[in-house]
């Protein structure tokens, strides 16, 4: 199916499903993830998918048929209530993000995409997404994760579907220019960016021991937002300025300040935890509760950030392909 087809079914899924929300139910955080996640799923990966420079096969084209279909039983899942209906609802997803990661797997292998870090990067997030849509199942199920609370769960989901996902792939095309005119950064593009990959199993290995010491999921997120935040300095110093295309230098100003926003947001949230743990191993107070958490590193993550970077690249890919059909 074409891109401007997905796009469509998923812009129109997207606002139907806040619609729907705002019509059916109480928002609250829970809510704001979910319509975040419906975002991503019906916007975001369409985009991504468009813009992946790789070897389209069979197996891709059944992607993107499927795509729609597993798009819709997402939403469907997250308008019933968590039980065995919304687990059902939520299979197809699965299987599509399970697609996406053969997908990336296969490809990785048959291009040897293992000789350059920034195609690892790419390929690291196509098989990322397959765990977010495990942990999306885990959430409409409704039983009790360890001991994570329903919202981590959820947050979990969101984050190997933006963080994990997303910023792998945009890093790995953006460095693949932000080297052609700055090579003497390779080998530190390339070590920033093995420490920013394990990142996201770094993350979900300190939450998961955070009941026990919180700065276990301090240190993670420093693993994984310090590398973002200098890659970040370096593409916007270095690599902004050289890019011609008003649209695309446009698009990546405005990436780059959103990260920076968003990046900002979870260190505080993050050190919250230290300041906050208390007695007994609960959190006392924190600098930024989850909700706060939510919409604003959230939204600004996912519209700033994500949508605005996936633009700019499909707005050069487009170029790229119109000179070379020329």
């Amino acid at each position: 199916m074409k891109q401007n087809h997905l796009l469509f079914i998923g812009i129109l899924g997207f606002l139907l499903f806040v619609i729907a929300k705002f019509v059916t139910t109480e928002i609250d955080s829970l809510q704001y993830i979910q319509m975040l996640l419906v975002f991503s799923y019906g916007i975001l990966i369409p985009i991504l998918l468009h813009i992946l420079h790789l070897k389209k096969n069979s197996l891709f084209r059944w992607i993107t048929i499927f795509h729609p279909v597993a798009f819709l039983f997402a939403m469907v899942a997250f308008l019933l209530p968590q039980g065995i209906y919304s687990t059902v609802s939520s299979f197809p997803w699965l299987l599509f993000t399970l697609m996406v990661a053969l997908f990336g797997l296969l490809s990785f292998l048959s291009d040897k995409s293992y000789r350059n870090i920034h195609d690892i990067s790419i390929h690291a997030g196509l098989l990322y997404i397959s765990i977010g849509g495990v942990w999306m199942l885990l959430h409409r199920t409704g039983i009790q994760i360890l001991h994570f609370k329903d919202v981590i769960v959820l947050l979990t989901a969101i984050h190997f579907h933006y963080a994990a996902v997303v910023t792998p792939i945009v890093f790995g095309y953006m460095g693949k220019d932000f080297l052609k005119v700055r090579p003497s950064f390779e080998k530190v593009y390339t070590w920033l960016m093995g420490f920013f990959l394990v990142g996201p199993l770094v993350i979900a290995t300190g939450i998961t021991y955070s009941y026990v010491n919180p700065w276990f999921e301090f240190l993670a997120v420093v693993e994984f937002v310090l590398p973002v935040i200098v890659l970040s300095v370096l593409f916007f110093v270095y690599y902004v300025p050289t890019i011609r295309d008003r649209a695309v230098k446009h698009s990546y100003m405005v990436t780059f300040l959103s990260l920076f926003i968003s990046m900002a947001f979870a260190l505080l949230y993050g050190l919250g935890h230290i300041g906050g743990f208390g007695q007994h191993g609960h959190h006392s107070h924190e600098i930024l509760d989850i909700p706060l958490m939510v919409f604003v590193h959230g939204f600004v993550n996912a519209f700033g950030f994500s949508l605005f970077a996936l633009v700019g690249l499909s707005i050069l890919k487009r170029r790229q392909e119109t000179l070379e059909n020329k």
